[in-house]
């Protein structure tokens, strides 16, 4: 995918989505079960991901278009 944005853009969704899955299911399982902690470890490791991806796509130059 070299000169794709989707990495990023994938990095970023899963954090998204598990972190409000993480909001909803928190209140429901409680804020200290293994399911949330994970949950919110996930969207951790997928946000500094994004910023990894993104960091290195901006030292290129960003995608180039066309």
């Amino acid at each position: 995918m070299r000169g794709s944005a989707e990495p990023g853009g994938a990095a970023f969704t899963i954090a998204v989505a598990t972190l409000t899955g993480g909001l909803i299911r928190g209140g429901e399982v409680g804020w200290a079960s293994v399911e949330t902690l994970t949950t919110f470890a996930v969207t951790a490791s997928a946000f500094i991901a994004f910023v990894v991806i993104e960091e290195r796509t901006a030292r290129r130059g960003g995608v180039p278009y066309g």
